[in-house]
């Protein structure tokens, strides 16, 4: 369309019409960018607008604040909250591990600034930017100010601009031969805050606009460490991407850059709202008969195999284009091209070998044939009249197929040519067990919606015919179907389904076929799908007696017509598609005319499934480890006479990575091997639309090599089978972040724009329905229950500041508010989905979705168009695998990334934006699958080897484990079979699995021995014996998973008053930091307080003995939360805060904890959700005291007026513009209010009359007591709470494992163990009950299958009653905890037993073939000593107490009072600490002591750190460590390192911690640092970690961490001032050095940048290479 000219509202082009050449339709994306950016930076009008609230009520990206305006101090109305205009409240806050770093601590950006390389010795620069002054009584007026031609050189390298309001500051570096260099130009504000309230406004700059011109030289390619030691795959990524440009990175904000017709970089420019079209990869299309499925499913050989050819032959004249390209490229790329092209000729190869069995073997021809006929049917069937949509009884078309053939020849439907290819490609090494690729893993990388599914189905429908062919009828699973996600699951099973009944209808026509049918079967979680008859029954029954059914059968609909199994509504017995009786059960289709009405060839239930193995089993692949504990399942691996499978498919390859995927491979080496003990190693295919080093991940999963299809051309546009779409609009992504306002208050704003938008903007009708659904994609279910509590309240009051007009705003009903998480029940799920087909104006419709990952594999909603990603996620597949949920119909999807600028991963993703989505799959991360690594050994190779000893040499009875052979040839022979797979899978640890595997036969043995003339069972109960338990066992055993997801407990919460059946859990090691004592705790939109140890109810967690520690604290032992098993009691909680409100009618309410209910709304007249939202405010002090505000009093505190009652309204007031000021409680009797403006300064409580309670909210003593002032904050500001946590290594020799260890916790756990050492007297001697209680406690642990001797009980016992009597011990400082574990990690190498908790090994800093140059090397080398790898370690981390408003110590707001430290009892005696034992893995690494000592002697670099241990001394912090510089250096160091970790593994910054090993003591000199996991995950990341500590990985880390650190986005500002509590750090905030504090040692304290790689730093030396290398 020309300019200005646009299609009138409610008109569409008509369908078969196209815009002449020359016109485009207008992009509606155009106008929504354009609505954002002037509600996100302004103006929002006109250049000179005048608002009526100030600018920063109403923008939140592009603003420059003046020098040292602290965060704190800006965000005091929005803390931990969304506030900023926003009402109501919700599970706001400042999630540990999620967006943990403080605000108190950081400087609001005072500039911007933009690097890139350029060979000009003078740039140009344009500058323009918005400030306000108020006009009394009228608003705050803005006015443009422009410097459109500012000279830059390096002998003038800054000016003052924008009348002396900024300077542009320029740093020229070191410039190359030819004469380029990295500049960084920066905008700053040259105000100065001095505490003005208007200040942070008036001396503002709006808008900042900066943009930089060359004169007389070029623009070129940003340089980056990233370059540095190549991989291969490496090398092929530079080669396919070459052509994709970093030009400039942003610091603060992101880059732009515009090119200029001749291909050069005219200017770069600084972006506060970038964004960037990802064109589509899309699958070539064709015309060729060969594609049709009709022709080749009726063709004969003498057709078929030149038809064939020829289309081979295509892909061949591709390639020898490809080869002349190769001679072509850059030098540099030559190893590449090749490698390119020889993956290309092997890919020819193979599929010619397809094309040769089709011509010399009849039967493989034929199974090909009916193959397509089959796919065939099922695509006709997948059409939205059939099984492509749901139906009501009768509503489906029913078509039946003739006995004849001829009807194919006419059909249209063809495959694309990758999916024909693919047949071709993987057809040899499926169907014949002896091919050379037949252990080869075919891989198909393709992008997603392009047709991944159909390709691996065409190849299993040919696997079962063939075998159908060859085997006859014998009956087996043919093939297995593996995704990760139950909603992909059971979708994927709906399609296998529709297979199985094609294949059903060839069969019926094809006698060869045989009898036997062909079947479909579903093997998921019994939540989805019943695993006994008798469950299913008793579902059946429940689903015939309700008013709306809920399908808990597993199957949705006929898989062949659609139409429903169960009714939407309680109907006659025949609109049920079920027949269940004792021992059977099975579906059928409810529609009379469907062909499968007598029998749908599907079943659901497990036991059905293990007494007739289905020939397509999909499941989910955690099911796969009941195989350990199920005697039947075996039946699917080849088991009882039967083949094992032919083909094994993995869906989603990339989603078996972390914790699961090293699970997986464990257990994939036993499948193999039992598959391959009954016949031969099934054919692995895999599928993803996203992967990096699939060979690596291929091999350590499944111990083969792999083969990626389609492989990539010399262009990543261009792989012959896809190219890149350049005609179609590609999908839009936008990226925002606001450094001056809290993530929930950014996510509020950007939320409210985009829901607003389609009010706001013209847009087609298309365009209109497809941007009316939010759908906001979260990376946590915490993260997503604050969004669903913002988008209920606070969202649509910021929507009322957004709104143009009053008449456009759009209301929101909660209904059109929805949540799609694993927390839906199936058939809740099922319908959520068709509810997101509705549009707008249908009673469906929904207008915000809050997901999480679930939502990124398996939906495919056409019409959905618009995405909010609140943060990045963890990993780039999980970010394209999400992002490409929208825009799969005709609108083009717009996906718009809320970036926290707190996380540091999100901030670099923020500031590297265009590059970053220019080429999203280059930068997909490698996966991380370690099977056989310590931690994963000890975690699951006992489960593979009972799988493969059951289920592969018979020994398949429960009580049948006592009679296996070990030395049996049986049994070595699958030994050896297992140990071959490990050694493929993971060379290094291959010796280590075959010592641990002969460790765990003699275990085996000893168990079968003990039991004598019993048997020995897999799993028994009282009094047999079981060699395997549950994990939440205290018996003896191997603890064996049942799902491969069950990778930490949970401790189940009770709430004081309610009903103790009301489920809620939190993770057991989330039961300390961050939902410990005296910590608020958010439960989907409820609000709890945690109570002190005292009042946790029934027996607690297990004990843990760990002496080092316990003296270190002054206490006996540790115990762990109570877990969600048999009678291990809860952690008590308190509704709090008491205070509440109706998001609706906005009435308050005061709830009675004894009410025993959950909290929802009581008035009569209210219409809306009757759910009642916590209160966002509440009271502290500096005693730790906490209690609800007197909103009673606040309402009458503005008058004389005063009333008894307590009801209140929480009021939004709409004539102002945001923060507390909007905010009102009023008085419904007498009508006095008082807005929230001032709530929470300090001093406000106290001048209304407000006091202290003196108590925490679970304490039921009187009120009062208290002589502290008390402050008035926000439910999820930072300072409520403060936990105070300390910890210690478990290391040598008490780590080393030891039986008696075990047997000694199971004492201890007992519960008659107190009772027993009570029966000792104060001298030492016996009374009468002794003997008793000792009989009661020997039997009760060997009742759960512990041996435990008299004496040894005896000597666990009197050990105890001497601690107990015994002098305390003096504690033990942390100097002395240090150096212990220091000379641990650093001690001579000597051998562990695998089974110990402290496991090291050393790792070399350059691999043997590492490229590195040798200057970066003799840096590198000359600053690190060693790098130590732990595999395993084992930490104890006790809850010591916790404070609030700050940490325990002098008041940095009053040095003469002090911060109270509760502990975790109340400060009641009680002898024992809360404490988590995690198990995880690290790295150490050791600096150079010489080169530390004498770096730290220099004059500069104490001059650094004095001022800092002076303030460190005054501020009477007594728990921070002496300050001195190496100290100060490597911790700096530390969080630089953890910082990089998360940007490029995908780390969450909480999931790993630093530990400090610093001493400047001649005596006992350290100089080192660990970074260890910490997560909740019991065995931590299972070798991942490790793998990044092994070279190349660590030291490239290094580099780039140091690279990172040179330049701040907060600079110069950052790198001259001071900062944190007390001002204890220097150059350092959460844009360059704060990392989570769970993962900080020291609160984010004593870190400076400068340090490290300043002038005088440390790493200076690493520092000079890099820049010489750039340059």
């Amino acid at each position: 369309m020309p300019d200005g000219l646009e299609m009138p509202d409610g008109l569409e082009m008509p369908d078969g019409l196209e815009m002449p050449d020359g016109l485009e339709m207008p992009d509606g994306r155009d106008s929504i960018l354009d609505f954002c950016r002037r509600n996100w930076e302004g103006p929002r009008g006109f250049e000179e607008e005048m608002i009526r609230e100030r600018p920063n009520s109403f923008y939140s990206a592009g603003i420059l604040f003046p020098q040292g305006l602290h965060a704190a101090r800006f965000q005091r109305d929005e803390r931990g909250d969304a506030a900023g205009g926003a009402r109501g409240a919700g599970s706001e806050g400042d999630d540990s591990g999620l967006d943990p770093i403080r605000t108190a601590q950081d400087l609001l950006p005072a500039s911007a600034a933009i690097s890139f390389h350029t060979t000009s010795q003078h740039l140009t620069c344009h500058v323009e930017a918005g400030v306000y002054s108020r006009s009394p009584g009228q608003g705050y007026n803005r006015e443009s100010l422009t410097d459109p031609d500012v000279e830059l050189t390096p002998a003038e390298p800054s000016v003052v601009v924008l009348d002396g309001r900024a300077e542009l500051v320029s740093i020229w570096r070191k410039r190359d031969e030819a004469g380029g260099g990295v500049v960084t130009v920066a905008i700053v504000n040259t105000a100065n805050y001095s505490g003005g309230d208007d200040e942070e406004w008036e001396d503002a700059l709006f808008r900042i606009g900066l943009t930089v011109e060359p004169t007389g030289g070029t623009i070129g390619d940003y340089p980056s460490p990233e370059l540095l030691a190549l991989t291969e795959e490496e090398e092929d990524l530079g080669l396919i991407y070459r052509d994709r440009k970093t030009v400039a990175i942003g610091h603060g904000c992101a880059a732009a850059w515009e090119m200029r017709p001749d291909g050069h970089v005219g200017n770069v420019s600084i972006d506060f709202l970038p964004h960037f079209d990802v064109p589509a990869l899309v699958p070539r299309e064709g015309q060729l008969d060969v594609l049709r499925l009709g022709w080749l499913a009726n063709s004969g050989i003498s057709e078929l195999v030149p038809a064939l050819r020829d289309f081979v032959a295509e892909y061949e004249t591709w390639l020898g284009a490809q080869r002349d390209l190769a001679t072509d490229v850059d030098p540099k790329h030559q190893p590449a091209a090749r490698r390119v092209v020889r993956r290309l000729e092997e890919t020819v190869d193979r599929m010619h070998s397809g094309v040769d069995l089709l011509e010399s073997d009849p039967t493989s021809h034929r199974a090909f044939a009916l193959a397509n006929e089959a796919m065939l049917i099922q695509m006709i069937q997948g059409a939205d009249d059939r099984a492509g949509r749901i139906h009501d009884q009768g509503e489906a078309n029913q078509e039946r197929f003739d006995s004849e053939t001829d009807w194919m020849q006419s059909r249209g439907e063809r495959w694309r040519p990758f999916q024909l290819a693919f047949q071709l490609l993987a057809l040899s090494s499926s169907i014949n067990p002896g091919d050379p690729d037949r252990d080869l893993v075919d891989l198909i990388w393709f992008p997603t919606g392009g047709g991944k599914t159909e390709a691996y189905l065409a190849v299993a429908a040919t696997v079962a015919l063939h075998r159908r062919l060859t085997s006859g009828s014998r009956p087996g699973t043919d093939v297995i179907t593996r995704y990760t996600y139950r909603l992909l699951t059971q979708q994927q099973f709906l399609r296998t389904a529709r297979l199985i009944c094609a294949l059903e209808v060839v069969r019926r026509r094809e006698k060869e076929l045989g009898d036997e049918p062909f079947t479909a079967g579903l093997w998921i979680g019994e939540r989805d799908a019943p695993n006994k008859f008798t469950d299913a029954d008793d579902r059946c029954s429940e689903v015939l007696t309700q008013k709306r059914p809920r399908n808990r059968l597993g199957l949705e609909r006929c898989p062949w017509c659609g139409t429903r199994i169960i009714p939407k509504r309680q109907s006659d017995r025949s609109a049920y598609g079920f027949d269940s009786r004792p021992g059977s059960f099975r579906f059928h289709c409810p529609d009379p005319a469907c062909i499968f009405t007598e029998e749908l060839p599907v079943n659901t239930v497990d036991e059905h499934l293990y007494r007739e193995p289905p020939t397509f089993l999909v499941a989910t692949v955690d099911k796969f480890a009941r195989l350990v504990w199920v005697e039947e399942a075996g039946v699917f691996l080849g088991a009882g006479d039967r083949l094992p499978p032919g083909l094994i498919i993995q869906d989603e390859l990339h989603l078996l990575s972390g914790p699961l995927g090293t699970t997986v491979g464990i257990y994939e080496a036993a499948i193999s091997t039992v598959c391959g003990l009954h016949g031969a190693p099934p054919k692995m295919v895999a599928s993803t639309a996203t992967i990096r080093d699939s060979g690596s991940q291929a091999r350590a999963l499944y111990g083969r090599n792999v083969a990626v299809f389609p492989p990539s051309g010399l262009s990543v546009d261009d792989s012959w089978f896809a190219v890149t779409d350049t005609e179609q609009p590609g999908r839009r992504y936008v990226g925002v972040m606001s450094p001056c306002h809290t993530p929930s208050t950014s996510m509020v704003r950007i939320s409210a724009i985009l829901q607003q938008v389609i009010n706001e903007v013209d847009l087609s009708p298309a365009e209109h329905d497809a941007y009316a659904t939010l759908v906001a994609y979260h990376n946590s279910l915490r993260e997503l229950g604050k969004t669903v509590t913002f988008a209920r309240d606070d969202i649509p009051a910021r929507m009322r500041l957004v709104a143009s007009a009053k008449e456009h705003l759009r209301r929101i009903p909660d209904d059109q508010l929805v949540e799609l998480t694993s927390n839906v029940d199936s058939e809740e799920v099922a319908e959520l989905l068709s509810r997101l087909e509705a549009e707008p104006g249908d009673p469906d419709f929904v207008a915000f979705l809050a997901t999480t990952n679930m939502f990124s594999v398996g939906v495919d909603v056409q019409r959905l168009g618009l995405m909010l990603v609140n943060g990045q996620p963890k990993t780039t597949s999980d970010y394209i695998q999400s992002s490409s949920r929208v825009g799969r119909g005709k609108v083009p999807g717009l996906v718009v990334t809320h970036y926290s600028s707190t996380k540091p991963r999100d901030r670099s993703h923020y500031e590297h934006f265009h590059a970053y989505h220019q080429a999203l799959y280059r930068y997909v991360e490698p996966t991380s699958v370690t099977p056989f690594s310590v931690p994963s050994r000890r975690r699951a190779l006992h489960a593979a080897l009972v799988m493969f000893v059951r289920h592969g040499l018979g020994y398949t009875g429960n009580d049948s484990a006592g009679r296996v052979d070990f030395s049996s040839p049986g049994y070595i022979e699958a030994r050896e079979m297992f140990l071959e797979r490990s050694q493929l899978a993971d060379p290094a640890e291959a010796t280590a699995t075959r010592e641990d595997l002969k460790r765990l036969e003699e275990t085996w043995q000893q168990e079968a021995d003990q039991t004598g003339d019993a048997a020995l069972y897999y799993s028994a109960h009282r009094p047999h014996r079981g060699l395997l338990i549950q994990t939440d066992s205290h018996a003896r055993g191997w603890k064996t998973m049942n799902s491969m997801r069950a990778v930490d407990s949970e401790s189940p919460l009770c709430s004081q008053g309610e009903d103790p059946q009301t489920e809620r859990t939190v993770r057991s090691s989330q039961a300390l930091v961050p939902f410990g004592v005296g910590a608020i705790y958010d439960h989907l939109g409820e609000s709890f307080v945690a109570c002190d140890t005292g009042q946790w109810a029934g027996t607690t967690g297990r004990i843990i003995p760990f002496d080092r520690l316990a003296e270190k604290l002054g206490v006996e032992e540790f115990r762990l939360p109570p877990v969600k098993t048999r009678n291990d009691g809860c952690l008590p909680f308190v509704r709090f805060p008491r205070w509440l409100f109706c998001p609706s009618c906005r009435k308050m309410w005061f709830w009675d904890e004894e009410i025993g209910q959950r909290p929802e709304c009581g008035e009569t007249t209210c219409r809306g959700s009757s759910r009642l939202a916590p209160m966002r405010f509440l009271m502290i002090c500096r005693q730790g005291h906490l209690g609800d505000v007197d909103w009673h009093r606040w309402a009458h505190s503005n008058g004389d007026q005063h009333c008894n009652t307590r009801e209140l309204d929480f009021k939004t007031l709409s004539n102002r513009g945001g923060g507390l000021s909007s905010l009102e409680i009023r008085c419904r009797t007498c009508g006095s209010s008082r807005s929230l403006d001032g709530l929470t300064m300090p001093g406000t409580a106290e001048s209304v009359g407000m006091a202290c309670p003196g108590r925490q909210p679970w304490e039921h003593r009187p009120a009062g007591g208290c002589e502290e002032v008390p402050l008035i904050v926000q439910r999820g500001a930072s300072n409520v709470h403060y936990p105070q946590l300390s910890s210690a290594l478990d290391i040598p020799p008490g780590s080393d494992h030891d039986e008696n260890k075990t047997v000694e916790e199971a004492l201890r756990a007992s519960r008659a163990f107190e009772y027993v050492v009570s029966a000792i007297g104060s001298n030492g001697e016996a009374n009468v009950t002794f003997a008793g209680l000792f009989d009661i406690l020997l039997t009760e642990v060997r009742a759960a299958g512990i041996e435990v001797t008299e004496e040894f009980a005896k000597e666990v016992v009197y050990r105890r009653w001497g601690n107990k009597h015994g002098q305390p011990s003096e504690p033990v400082d942390d100097g002395r905890i240090d150096w212990e574990e220091w000379l641990a990690f650093i001690s001579d190498r000597r051998d562990y037993d695998q089974r110990s908790d402290f496991i090291i090994r050393p790792a070399e800093l350059f691999g043997t073939e590492d490229p590195m140059p040798s200057g970066i090397r003799g840096a590198v080398d000359g600053l690190v000593q060693s790098v130590t790898l732990a595999p395993r370690l084992r930490e104890i981390r006790a809850l010591t107490g916790f404070s609030r408003l700050y940490p325990p110590g002098v008041d940095p707001t009053q040095s003469d009072s002090e911060i109270h430290l509760i502990r975790p009892s109340l400060d009641r005696e009680q002898p024992w600490l809360p404490a988590n034992e995690t198990f995880g893995e690290g790295v150490l690494i050791r600096l150079n002591e010489s080169r530390v000592a004498a770096w730290e002697r220099g004059t500069g670099v104490r001059s650094q750190v004095e001022a800092i241990a002076e303030r460190a001394e005054r501020s009477g912090r007594t728990w921070l460590p002496a300050v001195t510089p190496r100290l100060i250096a490597i911790h700096t160091l530390a969080h630089l390192l953890i910082r990089q970790l998360c940007f490029e593994c995908g780390y969450q910054s909480a999931s790993l911690r630093e530990r400090l090993y610093v001493d400047d003591n001649p005596d006992s000199p350290m100089a080192g640092l660990l970074i260890y996991t910490t997560s909740g995950v019991t065995e931590g990341s299972l070798g991942g970690l490790v793998r990044q500590g092994e070279p190349p990985h660590f030291t490239r880390t290094l580099l780039a961490a140091l690279d990172r650190a040179r330049w701040c986005p907060a600079d110069p500002v950052c790198s001259e001032t001071t900062g944190g509590l007390d001002s204890l750090n220097h150059a350092a905030c959460h844009a360059c050095s704060l990392v989570s504090e769970t993962s900080c040692a020291h609160l984010n304290l004593l870190l400076n940048r400068a340090l490290l790689v300043g002038p005088d730093g440390l790493a200076r030396g690493i520092v000079d290479q890099l820049e010489d290398l750039q340059n």
